[in-house]
């Protein structure tokens, strides 16, 4: 925070007008389950160090839960999980709160966090695959006469909402909207997973549950893009 103020009080002092646009978007003191990161009494973390332990941990989680991928799809899965929650851990905390590092919560399938999120994505994605597979038609519109169930009315008005999280998160430099958004996202389409089947409906119901799924896709994939994080294709 200090070395930015100086920074721009030192392009004022230049008469660099552009200085009022500029702004610090801090974060507040990030520890380890170890204890708190500081240069002052020697305990020093490299981020690439960060990075390959939440790359690892990820790894320990997929083959833990018994994935038949090959060794180079573990690793490219790992790399975007791993590298996905170390951003995600920090983007998603309110600039004045600390962050925790806890390596084997953060790349967890389950809870508040960015694999979950990703793992979303990917069940989304899946079950456009089946359909298309299947020879089944996929839809990208909602027929304006289809009489939507609560669970996909609640789905729709979230991700109609995305646009405006976007904008709120920039006007008031609040990275934390999104991530907390697409937890939000996630939530709901996992409930509409589990109580509106899309592959064993009628044609009609079908078509148009393929068009939300899409849409689910459409909003995570864009969401993480914001954030720099990667959605996986397999998981």
């Amino acid at each position: 925070n200090l070395h930015f103020s100086q920074l721009f009080k030192i392009l004022q002092l230049l008469g660099r007008e552009y200085w009022k646009k500029c702004k610090h978007l801090g974060f507040g003191m990030i520890t380890l389950k170890e204890g708190v990161i500081s240069t002052r009494i020697g305990r020093v973390v490299f981020l690439v160090d960060v990075l390959n332990k939440a790359i690892e941990a990820a790894k320990s989680e997929i083959e833990k839960r018994g994935m038949s991928y090959s060794d180079e799809e573990v690793n490219e899965i790992a790399k975007d999980v791993g590298i996905g929650a170390a951003k995600f851990t920090i983007l998603r905390i309110s600039p004045e709160k600390n962050v925790l590092f806890d390596f084997e919560r953060m790349v967890s399938f389950e809870g508040d966090t960015c694999a979950y999120v990703q793992y979303s994505y990917v069940r989304a994605k899946k079950i456009i695959e089946k359909m298309k597979a299947e020879g089944m038609d996929v839809s990208t519109k909602i027929d304006e006469n289809y009489n939507l169930c609560e669970s996909e009315r609640k789905l729709l008005k979230k991700l109609a909402s995305f646009p405006k999280v976007v904008e709120k998160s920039a006007r008031d430099f609040q990275a934390y909207y999104i991530p907390d958004y697409l937890l939000e996202v996630s939530d709901i389409f996992n409930k509409f997973y589990e109580e509106c089947p899309v592959l064993k409906a009628d044609e009609e119901t079908r078509k148009n549950r393929s068009a939300i799924v899409e849409k689910v896709k459409i909003v995570i994939k864009n969401g993480l893009y914001l954030l720099g994080i990667n959605v996986p294709e397999k998981m």
